[in-house]
């Protein structure tokens, strides 16, 4: 099932920062973005999954949106924007929402499992008077997490 988040509002995003995990040998990918939804919109996500919506310590819900590969954007002429977007700004966010049946090594099927996976985002408008929360680039060499001491 496809839900569409309105008017989102996401404090700046760049397409290419992804985090990489470990899965048996096999690196994965994953992509990220914080959403900051209305209370509808986590009442919405809350129907299908479980307690994925969080409240900041200044009262905003906050809903990650991931994907495996990277998260399209797209300006109002339906172009797609490559360029990290450095400003605060207001956009419709598609979530797709996937259940599946995962077996043990017996082949007995377990309880439904499901998942969400964010398929793009559609650029509304910006927000004036409002900094950006870029998501860095995860340090993952030795002179990245030890290199630089001292600077900010």
């Amino acid at each position: 099932m496809k839900i569409i988040l309105r008017k989102v509002k996401i404090y700046g995003f760049d397409p290419k920062i992804c985090r990489n995990f470990d899965n048996g040998g096999k690196i994965i990918k994953q992509y990220s973005i914080p959403l900051y939804v209305s209370e509808e919109d986590k009442k919405l996500i809350d129907t299908y999954l479980f307690d994925k919506v969080s409240k900041t310590q200044d009262g905003d819900f906050i809903f990650y949106g991931k994907s495996k590969q990277p998260i399209p954007v797209f300006d109002q002429e339906k172009k797609r924007i490559e360029a990290p977007i450095n400003k605060v700004f207001i956009a419709d966010v598609s979530i797709l929402i996937n259940e599946f049946t995962p077996k043990n090594e017996y082949g007995e099927e377990l309880e439904p499992v499901r998942y969400s996976r964010c398929l793009g985002i559609h650029y509304i408008s910006d927000i004036e008077n409002e900094k950006p929360k870029i998501q860095s680039k995860e340090p993952e060499t030795f002179d990245e997490i030890f290199g630089g001491e001292g600077e900010h």
